[in-house]
């Protein structure tokens, strides 16, 4: 994942695998979904958020987005096509 400005300058990047979703946060760090799981970065690419091993009694398996609701919980979309 790879953030730019206005002016196609890079401002920072966070790796990834199959990234699907990536949502600003007030406090200004990053909610990122991907294929190993949803995860809550600084802009210096440090994790300091949930991870799909803090909820280890639900299996996800497809993650598609995550939402940080006011109250500090995150809502965790899993995509399951059956």
């Amino acid at each position: 994942m790879v953030e730019y400005d206005a002016d196609g300058n890079e401002l920072w990047s966070f790796p990834g695998t199959g990234i699907w979703g990536v949502e600003p946060l007030e406090n200004g760090n990053v909610l990122i979904t991907d294929r190993e799981g949803v995860r809550e970065v600084t802009r210096r690419g440090t994790r300091c958020g949930a991870g799909n091993g803090d909820a280890p009694e639900f299996k996800f398996s497809n993650l598609q987005q995550a939402w940080r609701l006011p109250n500090g919980n995150t809502v965790i979309n899993n995509w399951v096509n059956e």
